[in-house]
């Protein structure tokens, strides 16, 4: 199939190099999209069928899998739950920084079980324990009022809910938000060691 000469052209152009700053569009466009996806899947991104909770995990980490009956919400909400992770996971180390305690570092071996533990408050309407010996905090707001802002001023203006972040022994922490469309809120869970 022959393409249109106007459509060559540009493609011979794109590929030639001569216009340099296509390139760059190209690039950021790329990374863009890419980044966007990682972050969708991130925060919450339905677990495929095939996979199977039960497989043995041979890498030491806990396995990435959903809550059952867990549905992963539009792809612009999840955009907003990964926004809300990182502007609590930003603004408490913030707040470290500021106390001098140091920063949190991310926890992946921990972030799986916090997005499993956020989901599972989603689908059952409710915050509970976690078996592990492990310091977490549990926060839900409606859609509409959550953002990471709005999370962290409930969290700070709460003394035992700050105490347990600005920890200084803590160095670990994993934050993850879920999204019950049942009653259209957000549930967030951070774990910290």
């Amino acid at each position: 199939m022959q393409l249109p000469p106007s459509i060559a052209q540009k493609f011979q152009e794109l590929f030639s190099g001569a216009n340099p700053s296509n390139l760059i569009k190209i690039g950021i466009t790329a990374t863009t999209l890419t980044l966007t996806l990682i972050a969708a899947v991130a925060s919450g991104g339905a677990t495929s069928p095939e996979s199977d909770a039960g497989d043995a995990d041979t890498s030491g980490e806990t396995p990435l899998t959903g809550y059952p009956d867990y549905v992963a919400p539009s792809l612009e909400v999840q955009t907003k739950l990964a926004t809300i992770e990182d502007e609590v996971y930003n603004a408490i180390n913030e707040m470290r920084q500021e106390q001098y305690l140091g920063r949190a570092f991310k926890y992946p071996e921990r972030q799986a079980a916090a997005q499993y533990k956020a989901q599972e408050n989603a689908v059952t309407g409710q915050e509970g324990p976690v078996e592990e010996n492990i310091s977490m905090l549990q926060a839900h707001l409606p859609l509409a009022e959550a953002s990471g802002y709005e999370f962290i001023e409930r969290l700070r203006n709460s003394e035992p809910h700050a105490a347990v972040f600005m920890e200084p022994s803590i160095v670990h922490m994993a934050v993850s938000a879920a999204y019950s469309a049942g009653d259209d809120t957000v549930w967030l869970v951070l774990q910290f060691d």
